[in-house]
C-alpha cells in the first residue's frame, strides 16, 4: 500500500488520531465516486491520470446501478475487483494500477489483471514494535492500546516538538510546575515520556489497535468477558509486533499483531474467542482456524446459537 503523509494530528484522548487523509480506503473511495457523480469533479490525488475522468464516470454509473446498500463493495479486495472488472475494457492498465495505488488497494501480482484474490500483494502502511502492553489497555476481545517508542522525530508535528523542547528546558532548570504543564499538553496528543532515575529516556506514542480479520463478541454478549480475557492472556505484559494496514472510521489502526512470532488473530480463532470477519478478510489460514474451533465446539462455539457481534450490534444499537 502507499504511505500517506502523517505529519499532523489533532488532539486526542490517550490514543493517536491520524490526519483526515489517512482513513478507511473503502470509505474514501466510495465518497470520492459519489462526489464525482454529484459534481463531475475528479479527486485531486488522481487528477494527474490521463483517464481519470473516464474511470470515475464509469465507476459512478456502476455504483448508481446497484440495487441496495448491501451490494456496495465493502472490503479492499472487493473494491479492487470492482475497479478492475469495470475498467479493464478501456485497456488502460497503467491508469487502473495507479488508481488502486492512490487509495492503497491491493494489487494483483500478474500484469494482465488475470488473478484470484489469494494472489493479492498486500503490504502494511507501517509497522510498530511496541512496549509491553498493560492489562488495563485491553478494552475487549479485539481492541487495545499499544505504546511504541518514537524513533523518527521527523514524523512528530512541529507544535508537539516545541512542547517537548519546552519540557526538556523546564526539567533542566528544575521548573517542575512548568515541566508538568508541558508534559500534560503533550500527553493530550497521545505521547508519553519514558523516565528513569537518571532522567528522560525518550518519548512514546499511543496507538489504538483493532485486530484485522476477526470480530470478537461485544462485552455485553455471551462470552464477551471471556474473549477479552483470552486476548489478555495472550498479550498482557508482552511486547508485540504490529503491522497496520489501514485506519478505520473510528480512527483505530487495523492491524495484524504478532506475539512471540505467533499471529494473535489466528490463536484467538483457534480458541473460539472470535469470529473470522469474512466480509473484510479471506485468508485461508483464518478460515481453517474458525472451522476447526467450530467443529470442536471450542470457546463461544460451545453455546447453542452464538450470535455474531455484527448482528448483535444491529439488534442492540448504542
Amino acid at each position: 500500500m502507499v504511505r500517506r503523509n502523517r505529519n499532523s494530528i489533532g488532539t486526542v484522548d490517550n490514543a493517536w488520531e491520524p490526519p483526515d487523509n489517512l482513513v478507511d480506503p473503502v470509505s474514501l473511495f466510495l465518497k470520492d465516486v459519489s462526489e464525482y457523480g454529484k459534481t463531475g469533479k475528479v479527486p485531486e490525488m488522481t487528477s494527474h491520470l490521463p483517464a481519470s475522468w473516464a474511470m470515475y464516470d464509469e465507476l459512478s454509473k456502476l455504483l448508481r446501478g446497484l440495487n441496495n446498500v448491501d451490494e456496495l463493495p465493502n472490503s479492499l479486495e472487493s473494491v479492487s475487483r470492482l475497479i478492475i472488472e469495470s475498467l479493464q475494457k478501456f485497456k488502460i492498465d497503467d491508469d487502473i494500477t495507479e488508481l488502486l495505488k492512490c487509495y492503497g488497494f491491493p494489487l494483483p501480482k500478474t500484469t494482465n489483471f488475470d488473478f484470484s484474490f489469494t494472489e493479492l500483494v498486500d503490504a502494511p502502511l507501517f509497522s510498530l514494535n511496541t512496549l509491553a502492553v498493560g492489562n488495563g489497555d485491553i478494552g475487549d476481545g479485539d481492541g487495545f492500546i499499544v505504546r511504541a517508542k518514537v524513533n523518527d522525530y521527523s514524523q512528530v508535528p512541529v507544535d508537539i516538538l516545541m512542547l517537548m523542547q519546552d519540557f526538556h528546558g523546564h526539567q533542566k532548570k528544575n521548573e517542575h510546575y512548568l515541566a508538568k504543564n508541558a508534559r500534560s499538553k503533550i500527553e493530550r496528543f497521545g505521547y508519553s515520556c519514558l523516565l528513569s532515575k537518571d532522567g528522560l529516556l525518550g518519548w512514546t506514542r499511543n496507538y489504538s489497535i483493532r485486530l484485522r480479520g476477526i470480530d470478537s463478541p461485544e462485552m455485553k454478549q455471551d462470552y464477551g468477558d471471556t474473549a477479552r480475557d483470552e486476548l489478555a492472556n495472550l498479550i498482557a505484559n508482552k511486547c508485540l509486533t504490529v503491522h497496520v494496514y489501514y485506519i478505520d472510521k473510528f480512527k483505530r489502526c487495523v492491524a495484524d499483531v504478532y506475539c512471540n512470532n505467533n499471529l494473535v488473530q489466528k490463536t484467538l480463532l483457534e480458541k473460539g474467542a472470535a469470529w473470522h470477519y469474512k466480509l473484510y478478510d479471506s485468508r485461508e489460514e483464518l478460515v481453517k482456524c474458525e472451522l476447526l474451533a467450530k467443529k470442536n465446539k471450542v470457546g463461544l462455539w460451545a453455546y447453542p446459537n452464538p450470535m455474531p457481534p455484527w448482528e448483535w450490534k444491529r439488534s442492540n444499537p448504542r
